[in-house]
């Protein structure tokens, strides 16, 4: 039979031992996920799912006629056709919204074809 002394300062070491990984792991784990928020290759929506989102609310604004998606630069961007001037837009529709560019072009007034 063996006999096993569990003295004050071996449970003190124990415990302390636990700690320690507990403690390493909780850091680790919040290292990894600020590494991932910074990392650029996360995915981000497509540029349609953004169009998507904010074509209504574009389309509620008084001279806004339509939404697309275009190149701006060699990039994908996203186009508001108006029939305003881009002056009287400003502060209504964002220069960029979530990471695309926006560009405003003045198209004129859409209107439907009568069908005779």
């Amino acid at each position: 039979m063996c006999n096993y002394a569990i003295t004050r300062s071996s449970i003190f070491a124990l415990l302390f031992g636990v700690g320690v990984v507990i403690v390493a792991c909780a850091v680790t784990s919040c290292a990894d996920k600020r590494e991932t928020q910074k990392d650029p290759t996360v995915a981000r929506k497509t540029i349609e799912q953004v169009l998507a989102d904010h074509t209504e609310h574009w389309m509620a604004i008084p001279g806004v006629e339509g939404t697309g998606i275009g190149e701006c630069d060699g990039a994908p961007c996203i186009v508001v056709m108006a029939s305003r001037p881009a002056s009287e837009l400003e502060g209504k529709i964002p220069a960029q919204v979530e990471g695309y560019n926006v560009r405003i072009e003045i198209t004129g007034e859409f209107k439907a074809l009568d069908k005779e």
